[in-house]
């Protein structure tokens, strides 16, 4: 109990004692073909060495849970709106120089996906500008720090088609190990305007369901009802002669013994 406090203690210290900032960050946003957000965060937290700081980071760097990095450095959160628990730090080693020491974070989380409009076998997604922590409901514009990359990378097949890109990229759309096609726009900038919208098409297997066959039919009768009258008639006239007909359909079945094979 006393450790969990002292370590409380510390971290609502660590800002007056570490001067802590971070120094770049690289967000990687990688959309599925259904809609999947999965978001990688690089960064680098630089502290001020004034002499204090030894025990404090200490404590700080053998924690592995996100929430103590966030209440200690409020630079340090999620900047993809919606994430799910958990959220996976992982630390690299410490840079130690005169002025400061610094300290590779990488953060990965999975956020609520994206919803489709649905055409067909094409799913089309939009990744909208209100998903980014650096979007203004105010002003509705976007404004990357400028020490921040983003990176959106979907699936490099035929079946994805990228559609838009606003506002245009810093870096234009490459391909990555041949699996990804990455675009990217760098930081120091306020877009009056952001979405990234993709387009993916389902296997026709998954795009068939006999809930899309109800769907399609009834929207079909709604709009020609002469079909309407005419399948309701035909299911009248089933339901009043349906023991003749099934009694036809039994006299018209032969089964295996009746059938002759022919003889040579």
């Amino acid at each position: 109990m006393r450790k969990s406090m002292l370590f409380a203690a510390l971290l609502i210290m660590l800002p007056c004692y570490l001067g802590a900032s971070v120094d770049w960050n690289y967000i990687t946003i990688n959309l599925g073909n259904k809609g999947e957000v999965h978001v990688t965060e690089r960064m680098q937290i630089s502290f001020e060495s004034s002499g204090n700081e030894s025990k404090v980071l200490e404590e700080l760097t053998s924690n592995q849970d996100f929430r103590a990095w966030a209440s200690a450095v409020p630079e340090i959160g999620t900047h993809v709106t919606e994430p799910k628990e958990p959220v996976r730090l992982s630390k690299g080693q410490i840079t130690t120089s005169k002025e400061s020491k610094s300290l590779e974070l990488t953060l990965e989380y999975d956020a609520e996906p994206l919803t489709p409009v649905k055409k067909g076998r094409y799913l089309k997604y939009t990744f909208p500008a209100e998903r980014l922590s650096f979007y203004s409901n105010e002003t509705h514009t976007v404004t990357l720090p400028r020490q921040t990359q983003l990176w959106i990378k979907v699936e490099n097949s035929e079946n994805v088609k990228i559609l838009e890109k606003v506002p245009d990229p810093y870096w234009d759309t490459y391909i990555e190990n041949n699996m990804f096609k990455v675009t990217g726009w760098t930081g120091g900038k306020t877009f009056p305007d952001f979405k990234f919208v993709y387009e993916a098409e389902e296997p026709l297997t998954e795009s068939f369901t006999i809930r899309d066959f109800a769907e399609k039919m009834f929207l079909f009768l709604l709009n020609n009802p002469a079909y309407t009258v005419s399948l309701a008639v035909l299911l009248a006239i089933m339901l009043v002669y349906r023991k003749q007909i099934f009694g036809l359909l039994s006299e018209g079945a032969v089964s295996e013994e009746e059938i002759e094979i022919p003889r040579d």
